[in-house]
């Protein structure tokens, strides 16, 4: 059966500021922000959904912070949203962030997500769906995806570049997971994916130095599959409940790295 397949890839010229460190900051739930010197690109933030709290959303000075552009969120270049859950997306708060920064970020999500922030009065101008072509994965296994180059996202001299392929989550949910590639440092998010009724071969031939996952992947043997098939990548944990003890936590993952905490942040750096 031929899969459904796409690449956003956005690669320009090298930025001056390249020996600056890549850092994550973890904002809530799935929410990051990754950062080298002046660029930064958020990943499933805002959010405003805690599902009867059992997940954390961005706080009210968080919020605030990711609307002006001020500390510890700061300016964005780009906001990715990997599907259209509350918990990992807010309509009205992207369209609200991109109304404020100056110059305003760009928006990349599937057709759910944008339809949405159009809707909750989003400047569509700003927005860029990722662009689906029909692959030639049609060997279970043996896939021969043919990627094609996606919208080029404008910027002031260079940008990170950035993939977007999907994998499943749930039945009628439009779901993407991104590569973000940032200062020589590989970071993929999977958002919600579900491993074992994902097809994991879309990323097949890509190299990762960081990997952010959900935790039950450390649960279920087709999550646990996918990150001992990239031993040299970071792999951090997140989408922990909110109420979850460190204590419990670390039984749960069995002391692999996590983010559970608002502001927390990693220096990330490539694989050795």
């Amino acid at each position: 059966m031929r899969r459904l397949a796409a690449l956003l890839a956005l690669m320009l010229a090298p930025p001056a500021f390249a020996n600056e460190p890549v850092e994550l900051t973890f904002i809530a739930n799935e929410g990051v922000i990754l950062r080298q010197g002046e660029y930064a690109v958020a990943i499933d933030t805002p959010s405003w959904n805690s599902y009867e709290g059992t997940y954390a959303i961005p706080s009210e000075a968080m919020v605030n912070a990711l609307t002006t552009g001020t500390y510890p969120a700061g300016r964005l270049d780009a906001m990715l949203f990997t599907h259209i859950h509350g918990d990992h997306f807010d309509a009205s708060g992207a369209a609200g962030i991109i109304e404020a920064q100056q110059p305003p970020p760009l928006i990349l999500g599937g057709d759910q997500v944008i339809d949405a922030f159009v809707e909750a009065g989003g400047d569509e101008t700003r927005a860029m769906r990722p662009q689906v072509v029909d692959g030639t994965c049609e060997t279970a296994g043996q896939p021969t995806c043919a990627y094609t180059l996606g919208l080029v996202m404008p910027s002031r001299d260079a940008f990170p570049r950035i993939d977007a392929r999907p994998l499943f989550h749930r039945a009628g949910i439009s779901h993407w997971t991104y590569r973000v590639e940032m200062g020589g440092v590989s970071v993929l998010h999977l958002g919600d994916t579900q491993p074992q009724l994902a097809d994991f071969s879309i990323w097949d031939g890509v190299d990762f130095d960081v990997i952010l996952y959900p935790y039950w992947f450390a649960q279920m043997e087709e999550g646990a599959a996918f990150l001992a098939a990239h031993p040299n990548a970071r792999t951090i944990a997140f989408h922990i409940p909110a109420n979850a003890s460190s204590q419990r936590v670390i039984a749960m993952l069995n002391g692999a790295d996590y983010l559970h905490t608002e502001g927390e942040t990693r220096i990330l750096s490539a694989a050795q």
